[in-house]
């Protein structure tokens, strides 16, 4: 089976071939008409020529080569004078028989005479030959310009499918493959190729969250669910009652729970909100829903007006991770600072506890993560609060300040519902 690309050749190769025969017959038999009328004028203008040279007041008619003297070429013809089927003047020589190789025309004269003039085609002839000669070496030539031609156009516009195959090769083997070329201009290759970047780039974090859940599932879960069964084997052998194993089966659900909820965020990526959140209103109706001995602690600070742009219930699980843990992680006051900084809004918390070692900042947000098994927790409070920053185009930032730690949540900043009326009035 022929491949794609000797297809292509192959086909282009037939169109050249056709088009310069097509053009080669075209140019043929527009040549042909030219050379033919060009001589058949001729042949009307010496005939005119030789008749006005004629008398015809003598029997038979002659010539009058004086007439003739000044108009050159006209001996190349043949011309008689007939009557009635008669012969009366031959000039030039003999008139030739009918067949091929000459021109003819006839002009009538006074008193029923008529001329008949003859030139030979044999220019005609010459010239068609040498045209057909011309086209037989042109046709090879334009057929292997052609092939080249199309080797070297079929080498830049495969270049990008095959870069494409192969992606999508490795893709299909669970080996991502880094981003194909962009193809310069703003052609169907370039928006495939831009297409395909952003679908391997999906797939890819698809992928990779859905290892991640399985992964962290299968390692998180599995002391909660070994203390569930031990707590029912207990109970099946009498060695506790009901009533003292019933806590411990609702803290292993409750924390069963709490890990899938977490993971199932993880492996989510959030749709878009296009609606203006009001930052400062959304902090301020996360802090009244914490308990009372935290929001106490809690002091907000505002720097002009905050809008970004996302899901409400995530921004604000995000920033109520972040204040939780403040709280959790220090006894003194939490400070809660909004602003703005070119295109970002920005979220500071920071505690007044002892802040974590340096070597332990760039952990920060991995799943699971806890520097201080003491304190009651599973690990995924800041791993949701990067995971919902990095899915809304945003980033966390984590700084250590003696005393406490600062954490910074960037997240795109927006317009104010007006103002984003009014751009949209504007635009249209």
């Amino acid at each position: 089976m022929l491949s794609f690309r000797t297809r292509m050749v192959l086909a282009f190769t037939v169109l050249a071939v056709g088009a310069v025969g097509l053009e080669g017959g075209l140019g043929y038999w527009q040549f042909r008409q030219t050379l033919q009328q060009s001589l058949t004028g001729d042949l009307e203008l010496r005939a005119r020529t030789v008749a006005q040279a004629i008398d015809l007041h003598t029997i038979p008619p002659t010539l009058i080569p004086e007439r003739l003297s000044e108009v050159p070429g006209w001996n190349e013809g043949r011309f008689r004078v007939q009557k009635d089927g008669l012969t009366y003047l031959d000039i030039g020589g003999p008139f030739p028989p009918p067949g091929p190789g000459w021109l003819r025309t006839r002009i009538p004269l006074e008193q029923g005479y008529l001329l008949e003039a003859a030139i030979p085609a044999q220019s005609l002839e010459s010239s068609l030959a040498a045209y057909l000669r011309t086209l037989s070496i042109a046709l090879p030539i334009t057929l292997l310009l052609a092939i080249f031609l199309t080797a070297l156009l079929l080498g830049y516009l495969m270049r990008p499918v095959h870069h494409l195959t192969k992606a999508a090769h490795d893709l299909a083997q669970q080996r991502f493959p880094e981003p194909i070329p962009i193809p310069s201009g703003n052609d169907e290759l370039t928006q495939l190729a831009q297409s395909f970047n952003r679908m391997s780039h999906a797939v890819r974090g698809f992928l990779e969250r859905e290892k991640s859940f399985t992964r962290y599932a299968s390692h998180e879960l599995r002391t909660p669910l070994a203390t569930l069964r031990a707590q029912i084997e207990a109970m099946q052998q009498g060695l506790v009652s009901q009533a003292e194993a019933m806590p411990h089966l609702e803290a292993g659900l409750r924390r069963i729970e709490d890990i899938l909820n977490g993971l199932l965020t993880l492996t989510r990526n959030p749709e878009p909100d296009p609606h203006p959140l009001q930052l400062h209103a959304l902090v301020e109706s996360v802090v009244a829903g914490m308990p009372p001995a935290c929001r106490r602690r809690i002091e907000i600070t505002l720097e002009g007006a905050t809008w970004t742009v996302g899901p409400r219930e995530l921004v604000a699980q995000a920033i109520g991770n972040l204040i939780e843990n403040a709280c959790k992680y220090s006894q003194g006051p939490v400070r809660v600072h909004l602003g703005k900084t070119g295109q970002e809004v920005f979220v500071q918390v920071r505690d007044q506890g002892p802040g974590v070692p340096e070597e332990a900042l760039a952990r920060l947000g991995e799943p699971f993560l806890r520097l201080n098994p003491q304190i009651p927790g599973l690990g995924l409070g800041l791993a949701l609060v990067r995971h919902i920053a990095r899915s809304l185009s945003g980033n966390i930032h984590f700084r250590n300040l003696r005393p406490g730690l600062e954490v910074t949540l960037s997240l795109p900043k927006a317009n104010p519902p007006r103002e984003e009326a009014h751009a949209r009035a504007t635009r249209t």
